[in-house]
């Protein structure tokens, strides 16, 4: 995920708002996470360390 896509942090209620775009009908998506689960949909992106990417 691009760092431009996270539009708000909320210190105060714990929250991280972020946008997506539906390449189907590319509509625009604005999502409300709270920062656990925001994190938890990130880090299932990241490879395995033996992993190879290239």
């Amino acid at each position: 995920m691009a760092e431009n896509r996270i539009t708000e942090y909320n210190k105060e209620s714990k929250t991280v708002s972020w946008f997506c775009n539906d390449h189907k009908d590319e509509k625009r998506y604005d999502v409300t996470d709270n920062v656990i689960d925001f994190i938890n949909r990130l880090i299932i992106h990241i490879p395995d360390y033996h992993f190879l990417t290239t």
